[in-house]
């Protein structure tokens, strides 16, 4: 454990000094929060916990991956500062008409969602279980219920840029908050406060400061944890050997390093290598009716596990591992690197609110993949990608 920390360390120093010229808030800097967050505290902290595990093949997997990332961050990270928006063209009256008929959409799909499982998620008794079991099968329904949220992220550019007619939007705002938290995931919640955050910061930066930015994601963090906590209490009489807040904290911190354990050892040994099979998996969501996702493919044919919550995350480097193995490792995680570096740069250097937005939001999504993987990401990006292509067309047509 002590080589893995000084290694760890003297990888972070040197990438901090390679990075120095760049914001307080670079991608290689705020990469290496999610990374210690997600992976990095998590090999030691499980030693200290459970000294009798052995886990020498994840410090050394982790000490790969994180420097195969960091690596190729290095190389594509972009220099420049924020480009000027061009927000000629888009009116905010059109803007709101076509937030109006989104919200229609989303309130719409909300209350279809709804209808098929039988109850509100967030007011169950069992929010796992009514938000997993019985949403199973309509995850097709659920993705329609974010139509909405791309144009708002369009109107907040646009609003923000014109510093008016921000009451209303804010006000939506809460409305597409309060339909998309009655499903009970957190991270399409927190997604939402997150990327308006980013985009607020894109277009009046003068507004923040870097403590500032800092204390909110703190905050962010532990209200994420409070509310998983609370969603996992309410599962008391399907779930075994409940744990208290100390170890439910604790293991957000190494289950990436648990699962990346199970993941070594079944693959390839008892699962062959999915050579890339395993992203399209991620698109059996959109098929109507039961389909298995990769993480529910894990969960229940791979490693035959019975918990509450949705499917097993392998993390991106279990990911990358599963399909490619250790050279899947090495490459994967340099990938990541790049795609990293690419939305950063679409959310720093486009022009126009589309490319802002959906800089942001594959920027937020993408550095969050961290934890589940990149197969069920795609999804939400293509999805949201589409979208955000449509309204722009939209926002910029003349009605005569």
């Amino acid at each position: 454990m002590v080589e893995y920390i000084a290694t760890y360390v003297a990888i972070t120093v040197v990438s901090l000094w390679l990075d120095r010229k760049r914001p307080a808030a670079s991608p290689v800097k705020l990469f290496m929060f999610v990374f210690l967050v997600y992976y990095g505290l998590g090999a030691p902290l499980y030693e200290m916990l459970f000294p009798r595990q052995h886990i020498d093949t994840n410090y050394y997997y982790t000490l790969l991956g994180y420097s195969a990332c960091l690596l190729s961050m290095l190389v594509w990270s972009p220099k420049t500062d924020f480009r000027d928006i061009h927000f000629d063209g888009y009116s905010i009256s059109k803007g709101y008409m076509l937030l109006f008929l989104a919200m229609l959409g989303t309130l719409g799909f909300t209350t279809l969602w709804i209808w098929q499982i039988g109850e509100i998620p967030i007011f169950s008794s069992d929010i796992e279980y009514a938000r997993t079991v019985k949403a199973e099968g309509t995850y097709h329904i659920r993705q329609l219920t974010t139509l909405a949220v791309p144009v708002y992220y369009m109107m907040l550019a646009v609003v923000l840029n014109r510093k008016r007619a921000l009451l209303a939007l804010i006000l939506t705002g809460l409305l597409l908050i309060g339909c998309i938290a009655l499903q009970g995931y957190r991270t399409f919640f927190v997604s939402i406060i997150a990327v308006s955050a980013m985009i607020a910061y894109r277009v009046r930066k003068e507004l923040f400061n870097v403590p500032f930015l800092v204390l909110s994601a703190v905050v962010m963090f532990l209200a994420s944890v409070a509310y998983g906590y609370s969603r996992y209490l309410s599962g008391i009489t399907t779930v075994k050997n409940m744990m208290n807040v100390y170890e439910y904290t604790a293991q957000n911190f190494f289950i990436r390093t648990t699962s990346l354990q199970r993941i070594v050892e079944y693959f390839p040994a008892s699962e062959p290598y999915q050579y890339g099979y395993f992203y399209l998996r991620g698109f059996n969501f959109l098929i109507p009716g039961k389909q298995t996702g990769p993480g529910e493919w894990l969960k229940k044919e791979v490693f035959n596990l019975d918990f509450a919550g949705d499917g097993f995350n392998p993390g991106i480097i279990g990911e990358f591992y599963l399909n490619f193995g250790v050279l899947g490792i090495i490459f994967g995680m340099m990938f990541y690197g790049f795609i990293i570096t690419a939305s950063y740069g679409m959310f720093a250097r486009g022009k126009s609110p589309g490319k802002l937005v959906f800089g942001a939001c594959a920027y937020f999504y993408i550095l969050l993949a961290m934890a589940p993987g990149l197969a069920t990401t795609i999804v939400m990006l293509v999805w949201y990608g589409l979208l955000i292509f449509f309204f722009q067309l939209l926002f910029r047509v003349r009605i005569r």
